[in-house]
């Protein structure tokens, strides 16, 4: 909702500085990996699954996940940009609207998925959980890689503006 409210403000344009991306893209990354090595130990029978071994704060994992992806900037800029551009001199309503809008449907979303996981949740076994809980961390490993080999190109074009033109 944070980078919704910026985007649909316009202030999202400030914050697409590089420097805030590539920081936002380390802590993303690092907290993929932090979770993958949460999954492989539950995948592992180490301890207990992913989705527990956190404190069971779903939401705490799901704001840090939020926060710390840098896509969310240029997301929430090219809707922001894109949904009010169509209309002549948006006003506050406008804006009001769509990010009333987008909160009544992350809202649905989220009920919809916690709900289906938590009954699937009661219906698998113990070894259907370690299942899963590989797939997630070999998942989550593949995306922390991608984000940090992003952020460490994008760093690199940011350090050394020759970089642009070759990578």
């Amino acid at each position: 909702m944070l980078w919704a409210i910026l985007g649909l403000t316009g202030a999202v344009m400030v914050l697409q500085r590089d420097s805030l991306a590539i920081a936002l893209g380390l802590v993303g990354a690092g907290f993929l990996f932090t979770l993958a090595r949460s999954a492989f130990r539950g995948a592992l029978g180490k301890g207990e699954n992913a989705s527990t071994s956190t404190g069971g704060n779903g939401w705490k994992v799901g704001i840090m996940f939020s926060l710390a992806n840098p896509a969310g900037i240029a997301f929430w800029s090219g809707v922001g940009g894109g949904m009010l551009g169509g209309i002549a001199n948006p006003g506050t309503s406008d804006v009001a609207t769509v990010l009333l809008s987008f909160i009544a449907g992350s809202v649905t979303c989220g009920v919809l998925f916690a709900g289906l996981a938590g009954l699937g949740r009661r219906h698998a076994t113990g070894r259907t959980m370690r299942w899963i809980d590989g797939a997630c961390g070999i998942a989550l490993t593949w995306f922390g890689v991608r984000l940090l080999w992003s952020t460490i190109r994008r760093a690199s074009a940011w350090l050394n503006p020759a970089f642009r033109t070759i990578g």
